[in-house]
């Protein structure tokens, strides 16, 4: 390496050290991000690795910074002596107003009759840009809709080539909604320029008869000219299922690893950092076997070239990788017992899991599907219930970010995520006897009264709980 050069790493590593000490007390140090020596590969189903850092000057420099930190981690908790306050999520407040679901599911007759245009499949998208390629394809999908949610920034025009299919709602579109009986309570309390208002488009689906919703970005264009992997009710689902011996006593599964990841460590936006360098299943040990496509409630693509990661990923390590599809070639359950986070990018939601698709909206946009899919899933478990992990169908070409910028946005992702894992399969037990959105409602306080989620966000659950009873959502049965 040239003198030039070296220089340039050393300066770059230096400032990575900097920013993660400025960021968090030296939390990301203590986790040993960059240091790759690991155990050696086992033959029990399980894979540890052991292979040299790839990034030339930037690990050792990370690594002997971690030596110099003497930072050391005490069970799933840092050593409160040496570095920054860990997050203990206890409950520190009371929810002080009304309880809508408790007692009763508030019924009420369809509000919405032979809406047009009603589909059975539905993509959502939200964009604040012109008709990507991405947005252009799924618009030609055989069979399905589109519902496209703008912002007042944009666009004002939003041209595509259908028409019935087609739908495009602006701010002027969203205001005259806004006044419908159904959709006000709701309506009222999303806010604009925000990701949440990808929600309208989800009641909207749901009001024009989907029975399937794609959760797209305008930045995941499908790599097929349809969408694979669809679970039919009354019909098998192929699937590979992960053997329970092997995920023992874990509240977290990574699923990258097994899937075809290139490198070690990898990790999808939101999983525990403290979990990233533990082993992980060989794709030879999955099981084979076929489970009724109704049982599961979302199917969550990979995605090449540019996958959901974090920003801490993102700084650290490869930044462009495809996974590779030769040993796992159909969707992949996550572990029972054990949750996964999944994203608003390119998911797909059956019917009896349309209840799980409203965004948190007190939060940033890089936390809210995150939050989402792991207060989803815990109630999903006890209703059998199951999310999937499909090999790549779309190729993310990804709007320009900043990932110091999105590293910052997703610190309650670093900082919360552990200790959420642990409250809600240890610790949250719903009302044994409680209907569906009790549940939803109590977990959702639950989760306000320790500060993962603000008031607005339990109101604006009821209002969409509210929404999909008017509407004539049937909620699964518990």
């Amino acid at each position: 390496m040239s003198n030039a050069k070296l220089l340039v790493a050393c300066a770059c590593g230096a400032a990575l050290v900097s920013l993660l000490h400025l960021l968090s007390d030296g939390y990301f140090s203590s986790l040993g991000l960059l240091e790759r020596t690991v155990n050696k590969p086992g033959s029990s189903g399980i894979v540890g690795i052991s292979q040299p850092c790839e990034a030339g000057m930037l690990c050792p420099l990370l690594s002997k910074d971690i030596e110099n930190s003497q930072i050391r981690r005490e069970g799933s908790a840092l050593s409160a002596a040496t570095s920054g306050k860990a997050f203990v999520g206890a409950k520190i407040r009371e929810f002080d107003s009304e309880l809508r679901f408790q007692e009763r599911v508030p019924s009420s007759p369809s509000l919405v009759s032979a809406a047009q245009p009603s589909c059975k499949h539905w993509s959502v998208v939200t964009t604040i840009f012109p008709p990507s390629e991405a947005v252009k394809k799924q618009a030609k999908l055989k069979d399905w809709c589109i519902v496209v949610v703008g912002d007042r920034k944009g666009p004002h025009t939003f041209e595509m080539e259908c028409e019935e299919t087609c739908i495009f709602l602006d701010a002027a579109g969203q205001d005259a909604l806004r006044d419908d009986a159904v959709w006000a309570p709701f309506f009222e309390h999303v806010p604009w320029n925000h990701f949440a208002r990808k929600n309208i488009g989800y009641l909207f689906a749901v009001a024009h008869g989907a029975e399937k919703i794609w959760d797209f970005d305008d930045d995941n264009m499908l790599l097929s000219d349809q969408l694979l992997f669809q679970p039919e009710k009354g019909r098998a689902f192929a699937v590979y299922e992960v053997p329970e011996a092997l995920i023992k006593n874990r509240t977290a599964f990574n699923p990258y690893p097994t899937m075809g990841c290139r490198h070690f460590p990898c990790w999808p936006r939101g999983y525990p950092l403290q979990y990233i360098k533990e082993s992980y299943p060989k794709p030879s040990a999955l099981v084979k076997r076929d489970i009724e496509g109704e049982s599961v409630a979302v199917v969550q693509s990979l995605a090449n070239h540019d996958p959901d990661v974090d920003g801490v990923h993102r700084l650290t390590q490869t930044l462009h990788f495809d996974f590779s599809d030769a040993d796992v070639r159909l969707p992949m359950l996550v572990p029972k017992g054990t949750l996964t986070p999944w994203n608003a990018q390119a998911t797909l939601f059956t019917k009896k899991g349309f209840w799980m698709l409203l965004l948190p909206q007190t939060v940033h946009g890089r936390v809210a599907d995150i939050w989402r899919s792991y207060f989803a899933q815990r109630l999903g478990i006890d209703l059998g219930l199951r999310i999937a992990f499909s090999p790549a169908q779309v190729v993310q070409n990804r709007n320009a970010h900043d990932f110091v910028g999105d590293m910052t946005s997703e610190m309650p992702l670093y900082r919360q995520s552990l200790r959420l894992l642990d409250y809600l399969t240890r610790e949250w037990r719903p009302d044994p006897k409680a209907h569906l959105p009790a549940r939803i409602e109590r977990l959702w306080i639950d989760l306000y009264e320790r500060e993962y989620i603000e008031k607005d966000d339990v109101t604006q659950l009821q209002h969409w709980l509210q929404a999909l009873i008017d509407i004539g959502y049937e909620f699964p049965a518990v």
